[in-house]
Formats: structure tokens, C-alpha cells, sequence
């Protein structure tokens, strides 16, 4: 074989081979494309997510789709078979070229896909890239501490996450009909350690810690500092230890009302339980301030209206005033005095108090 026959050969190898590798992209691409087919007969085509949207198509099971890589927002409860799902739609165009929204719980997803494929399309298509990505180092934060300071970096992390997701929903939903807030509790999924939950008024949704889930994992780091700090919750939400929006210093009397219990002893008894924490060098001071923060609003906050009598809540407020606590300061301590003598004085200072006589 001569020198340029020989470079001829090569040549024509080479681009063989190119267009092998070429093929078997697209054979692949098309692969993720077309992995969808229909579980069940008389399956329906929408028009858009959610079962209000228009028929535009039955389809017969085995039928293959292309996936459009589009996934509804938000999840509908459906039972198929005697089986309860909880799914997205969607977006799919048939063979014949129609493009419309399926429920994901009607269709097969072939070929080898993550568990956690569908959850990764619904986060992204409900909070953008930017987000996601967000809660993925949340997951991977969580899943990996082995230490009080991991528990730390995780558990702060979650906290400004979860405030971000409150706000993103809020803005994505101004609700005014109960009917028509859209099913997100499958966030939970996507978020350890925390709870969604529809706000007290039914018209968006929250998350909130789940205080026995942080626990077990903080029973694992071999630090005492992140156990103490889980416990002190375990207090202000004794029922279940699910944060909520009223702590055991408050009364829920409406959906979205209540009454503080200041002569009860709560705030007391939590302001004791922080200030042994601060005693510890606790890592978790700033989280700490917060909660004092919030006790000394509620007992000194002109908006606050009070369950008990003015005798008993005299009594806790002299109990907290000569506790020697620590964690209260000076401008505490004289926010506190000058309530007390307001309390001394409810009527002229238009304090409600005593509303569990139903006054």
C-alpha cells in the first residue's frame, strides 16, 4: 500500500469512526427524549397540567412519547388502580406530533433514570436553576454532618433556605380561595428536617422544622452543644415538636389570632432553658438572641393582648426580673421594668388582659 493510499485509509477510518460516535449521541439524546410510554388505556392528553385542563387526546397503553422536559409546578392527588399518587404533569408530544400534558403517574419512565429524577424537574420547574441548586447543598449538607459544626453549617443553611422558599411561594401565589392553592407537600421530599404545612389561615404554605428529625441527627455528632440547643424546642413546642406558628407562650384562639400565656410560666421557664445554654458557649447565639427576642416582643409589644389575669402576670414577670439571666441585658431588663408598671396600671394603659374569663 503506497504512503498516500495508506493516509486515504486512515483518513476514511477516522471519519467512520466520528460518525459512529455521532450516531450513538443522537441514539442516546433520543434515548432521554422518547424514554416515556403510557401505562394505562384511555390515557389522557391535556391541553394543560391538572385535571381542568381540556382532553385533547386519549391514549393507548404502550404508547411512546417524547418527553419535552417540562414538569408542572405543582402535584395532584389522584388514585390509579387503587393506588393513591401524589405527581406533576408532564409535557410530552406523541408520535403523530401533538404536544400536551400527562400525568406522571399514568406514564413509564424507561430506560435508567435517578430516583430522584421527577423531584429534580419539579424543583427546578417551581423555583428556577438558581434554587435548586440551592437545595441541593442543603441535602448534601445535611447528609453529611458528622460534627456540632456541620449540624451548625446545615441547620443555618436550611433556616435562610427555607425563608427564601416561603417568599419565592408567597410571590408565586396570592391566594383567596382555599380550593385553588396548588399541592406542594411533596416538598418535604426535597427538604430534610422540615415539614410543609399550610399557614393557619389556609392561603400559602410554610415550612417548618421538624425538631425530632434534627435531633436524631444531632444525637449522632459526638458534641453535647447541638443536642441542648434541639431540646430547648422540644419545650416551645411540646405537642408534637413541629415548629408552628404559635409557641407554648401563645394561645391559638382564631385560625390566624391568639392570646399571650404570659403568666403561665412559659417564658419564664424558656428564658431559664436558653440562659443554661449560654452558660455552655453554645455556637448557637445568634439563634439564641432570636428566641429572647421573640419572648420579650410578646410580653412587651403593644399589639399583644393577654390570656391571664394581671396578678399572675405580675408574678412571672417578677420571676423573670429577679432570675439573674443572663442572656437579659440592660435594655431587656429596662423594657421589662417599664412594662411591669404598665401592667400595674392595664386599664389606663389599655393592655388586654385576662381574655380566659372571656372578657
Amino acid at each position: 500500500m503506497t504512503k498516500n493510499n495508506t493516509f486515504l485509509f486512515c483518513f476514511l477510518i477516522c471519519c467512520l469512526a466520528c460518525s459512529e460516535k455521532n450516531d450513538a449521541q443522537k441514539q442516546s439524546t433520543d434515548l432521554v427524549n422518547y424514554a416515556l410510554s403510557v401505562k394505562f388505556d384511555q390515557t389522557q392528553l391535556k391541553d394543560r397540567p391538572g385535571i381542568d385542563g381540556r382532553t385533547k387526546k386519549n391514549l393507548l397503553k404502550g404508547t411512546g412519547l417524547i418527553d419535552l422536559n417540562e414538569t408542572s409546578p405543582f402535584t395532584t392527588s389522584l388514585k390509579l388502580s387503587g393506588i393513591d399518587f401524589n405527581e406533576p404533569w408532564i409535557k410530552v408530544k406523541t408520535p403523530e406530533g401533538e404536544i400536551g400534558w400527562i400525568y406522571a403517574g399514568m406514564l413509564r419512565f424507561e430506560g435508567k433514570r435517578a430516583p430522584d429524577y421527577l423531584l429534580h424537574r419539579q424543583l427546578k420547574a417551581l423555583f428556577g436553576e438558581r434554587i435548586f441548586n440551592k437545595i441541593i447543598t442543603y441535602q448534601n449538607l445535611f447528609d453529611t454532618i458528622k460534627t456540632s459544626k456541620d449540624f451548625v453549617e446545615a441547620y443555618r443553611f436550611g433556616t435562610q433556605l427555607s425563608d427564601s422558599l416561603e417568599q419565592n411561594l408567597y410571590e408565586k401565589w396570592i391566594v383567596t380561595d382555599r380550593r385553588t392553592l396548588p399541592d406542594l407537600f411533596w416538598l418535604k421530599k426535597a427538604l430534610p428536617a422540615y415539614i410543609v404545612q399550610l399557614t393557619t389561615d389556609g392561603k400559602s404554605y410554610k415550612l417548618y422544622k421538624d425538631y425530632r428529625v434534627l435531633f436524631d441527627v444531632a444525637a449522632k455528632t459526638a458534641e453535647q452543644e447541638d443536642n441542648d440547643y434541639i431540646n430547648t424546642y422540644f419545650e416551645v413546642f411540646p405537642d408534637d415538636s413541629i415548629e408552628y406558628e404559635f409557641p407554648v407562650w401563645t394561645i391559638q384562639t382564631t385560625d390566624d389570632t391568639g392570646h399571650s400565656l404570659l403568666g403561665r410560666g412559659h417564658h419564664f421557664n424558656t428564658l431559664s432553658a436558653i440562659n443554661t445554654l449560654l452558660s455552655k458557649k453554645t455556637p448557637f447565639y445568634p439563634e439564641i438572641k432570636d428566641i429572647k427576642e421573640e419572648l420579650i416582643n410578646d410580653i412587651c409589644h403593644s399589639d399583644v393582648s393577654y390570656w391571664e389575669s394581671r396578678t399572675e402576670i405580675l408574678n412571672e414577670l417578677d420571676r423573670i426580673l429577679t432570675g439573674r439571666l443572663n442572656v437579659l441585658d440592660n435594655s431587656d431588663l429596662i423594657a421589662l421594668k417599664t412594662r411591669r408598671a404598665m401592667f400595674e396600671k392595664s386599664e389606663q394603659n389599655k393592655i388586654k388582659l385576662n381574655f380566659k374569663t372571656g372578657m
